[in-house]
């Protein structure tokens, strides 16, 4: 297969080039529906979390706003129209930087571990992001994550709403349910996009010249060895709310609380992020650490 050096002086295979680009722009002709009407729904839930207290009891809507009563100290309100809004929009947000990242791999082979690490992020960014503080795994200040909007959303999950003045009928809950499911299926149709996007980095920097990736990693290895470090320790903190908030959830619902979601509205504060833009920092460092002797090495690699 040939093989050739692009303007920056990184290794290109024309055939891998060729088909990782086009399952790119498949990728990319799927996602602006998605994210379109991810946007929506997250319009539509902030639009029904404003307006939480016009809606009667013959409206649907009631059944996603009905007031916690289950002395939680959480007042006359629910958070799940607010986390499942601000949730959705995160998606999008890790979705578009994924994209960018792998895209800028294709274009210019030095950034391929810089991608690979993008489209990781962005997968956990859809899937188990949380916040990195409170350390302490505490349900009423972690926010929402794809995991827990799943345990929550099931057919009986307005089954044992209150029966007292202002609450809508169980049996009227079944539309509120049904734009529940439609929410889950476009955000999970976001999370294949990632891992269609994370496929096509681990592809195209698994059919890359191995020798001329070698000469780019050659005196770094003790460097990059702390990303995964660092990123094994996160992954454990994300793994340890995500029991805790399963388990809460699973509580509620063996108490016949299951209309409760006591999870706050997600956000994405500085300390992960940033934790997350210097490892990624550091791949692409790492890489680029040795760039003139990698570039002489890497053309006699080719000639």
């Amino acid at each position: 297969m040939p093989i050739q050096l692009n303007r920056w002086g990184g290794v290109h295979n024309e055939e891998v080039d060729r088909k990782a680009i086009f399952a790119l722009k498949i990728l990319l002709l799927v996602a602006i529906p998605t994210v379109m009407a991810s946007t929506i729904l997250a319009t539509v839930y902030a639009w029904i979390q404003g307006r939480q207290y016009g809606y009667t009891v013959e409206d649907w809507q009631r059944c996603l706003v009905s007031p916690n009563k289950g002395g939680f100290g959480v007042g006359d309100q629910t958070l799940f129209t607010g986390s499942a809004a601000t949730f959705a929009m995160k998606a999008v947000v890790f979705l578009i930087l994924s994209f960018n990242g792998v895209n800028a791999g294709l274009i210019d082979h030095d950034m391929l571990p810089y991608a690979l690490f993008v489209s990781f992020s962005g997968l956990l960014g859809m899937t188990v992001y949380r916040e990195s503080s409170p350390i302490q795994p505490e349900p009423r200040v972690m926010s929402a994550t794809l995991v827990t909007l799943t345990k929550f959303i099931h057919p009986r999950m307005y089954a044992d709403l209150p029966a007292y003045q202002g609450q809508p009928e169980p049996s009227l809950c079944t539309h509120a349910f049904h734009f529940n499911q439609a929410f889950l299926v476009v955000q999970y149709m976001m999370l294949l996009l990632g891992v269609g996007l994370f496929s096509i980095a681990v592809y195209t920097i698994t059919f890359s010249p191995r020798d001329y990736l070698d000469v780019r990693l050659a005196g770094t290895r003790a460097t990059l060895t702390l990303v995964p470090v660092i990123m094994t320790g996160y992954l454990l903190t994300l793994l340890a709310k995500e029991i805790v908030a399963v388990e809460t959830i699973q509580v509620l619902q063996e108490s016949q609380l299951g209309y409760m979601f006591m999870f706050k509205k997600a956000d994405m504060d500085i300390i992960s992020m940033t934790m997350m833009v210097t490892c990624g920092a550091v791949l692409e460092g790492g890489r680029e650490g040795g760039r003139e002797d990698g570039r002489e090495e890497g053309r006699e690699v080719v000639r």
